[in-house]
């Protein structure tokens, strides 16, 4: 409704004010949001680990022969195999990297750890 006395303008101008505000409350809590992620520093680490991880497997599937490594992680994280994913998150969100090549047929999850094995018998690469 468009009111054309000044006590409508005023009625106008504090709703455009007033959506304003939410506007400005929406983006600062996403700004926070993604503050507080930052500054928990775990996105370099999952990435890291996430790409660490699958450039490991497949180094380790392409070798001949049985191999146990023992893998340690900067954080407590939680760590899957999926196929030829490898997720890795922590209470927030997860970071997942993709190799071409087929690492495992047997998803594994393995929740808030530090350290872990990786054992490749025959052509299976499992982790414990």
């Amino acid at each position: 409704m468009v009111c054309w006395s000044k006590k409508g303008a005023m009625e106008a101008e504090t709703l455009v004010i007033l959506a304003d505000v939410f506007f400005l409350l929406l983006v600062s809590g996403v700004l926070l949001s993604e503050l507080r992620d930052v500054q928990k520093n775990t996105t370099f680490e999952k990435a890291y680990v996430a790409s660490d991880l699958a450039a490991l497997l497949a180094t380790i599937q392409v070798f001949a022969g049985d191999v146990v490594i023992e893998y340690t992680l900067p954080l407590t994280l939680t760590v899957e195999l999926r196929g030829n994913e490898v997720v890795v998150s922590d209470d927030g969100a997860a970071v997942s990297h993709i190799f071409p090549k087929i690492i495992t047929s047997t998803p594994v999850t393995l929740s808030s750890i530090t350290k872990f094995k990786i054992v490749k018998k025959g052509r299976e690469v499992t982790l414990l």
